[in-house]
Parts: structure tokens; C-alpha cells; sequence
């Protein structure tokens, strides 16, 4: 007797979600008719898939490279003076991956924030930051 009344009770509580999970999408669609749009056209794909070659734009390749590795840098820079205790190779880098994207983000925040996210501003800041960190893992070691 009890697991009918659970089913019903699941029930009620999962086809009000699901209603109003429905109305969302559906008012999301409406206020954005690109997605029509796009739907359209993935459906002419599928009735008949043409598979076009575009070159790919890769001006900004050598900053993104160079923007990757100051990430790299900076969270292994900031994990080494946050954490020097850390043995175990997987998380050390696990752990610089997660601070180096988590301070570049912050950082591009509160530039933004500030309305000063400019690409020298943000260079700047990054290597300020990690100056600093660099200079106090060397100050604790001596």
C-alpha cells in the first residue's frame, strides 16, 4: 500500500517539474528565434548530410598557445607557493591546472568588473601575481 502511495507522490512531484521544465525551454525558444533556426537546418542535415570543408581561422593561434602556457605557468607557480607539501604528481598538477585556470578567471573577472580587461591588463596582472608568488616561495625558503 505504501508503494503506491510513493509512485503517486514521486508522481506529483515529477510531472509538475517536468511541466514547467517544458514551458522554460519552450519560452527560451520563442524569446530566441535563432535556435529555430538552427534546429531547421540540422534537420536539412539529417535528411541530407553534406559534409563541407572550411579552412579554419587560426590568426589567433599563437596567443591562445602562448595564453595557455601563462595559465600553466601561473597555476604551477601559485600550487608550488600555496601548497609545497603536495608529493603525490597527479594532483600537484591537477591542482596547478585548477588554480591557474581559477586565478586567470577571477582575474579577467575583476578586470571586467573594473572595465580595464584589456590584453596588456590582463598580461600585467597575471605576471604581477605570479612575481609576487614567486618571490614569496623564495623569501620562505630562505
Amino acid at each position: 500500500m505504501r508503494a503506491g502511495r510513493g509512485r503517486r507522490g514521486d508522481l506529483l512531484f515529477v510531472i509538475p517539474l517536468l511541466s514547467l521544465i517544458i514551458i522554460t525551454w519552450l519560452y527560451t525558444l520563442s524569446q530566441n528565434s535563432v535556435h529555430l533556426e538552427a534546429l531547421k537546418q540540422f534537420i536539412n542535415w539529417l535528411v541530407k548530410p553534406e559534409l563541407t570543408y572550411t579552412p579554419l581561422n587560426l590568426n589567433g593561434l599563437l596567443p591562445a598557445a602562448l595564453g595557455t602556457i601563462q595559465i600553466l605557468f601561473t597555476g604551477a607557480v601559485v600550487a608550488k607557493a600555496l601548497l609545497p607539501e603536495l608529493e603525490d604528481k597527479f594532483q600537484a598538477r591537477l591542482t596547478s591546472l585548477a588554480l591557474g585556470f581559477g586565478l586567470t578567471g577571477l582575474t579577467v573577472t575583476l578586470l571586467g568588473y573594473l572595465r580595464l580587461l584589456y590584453f596588456a591588463s590582463l598580461l600585467l596582472t597575471l605576471w604581477v601575481l605570479t612575481i609576487f608568488f614567486v618571490s614569496s616561495t623564495s623569501a620562505e625558503k630562505s
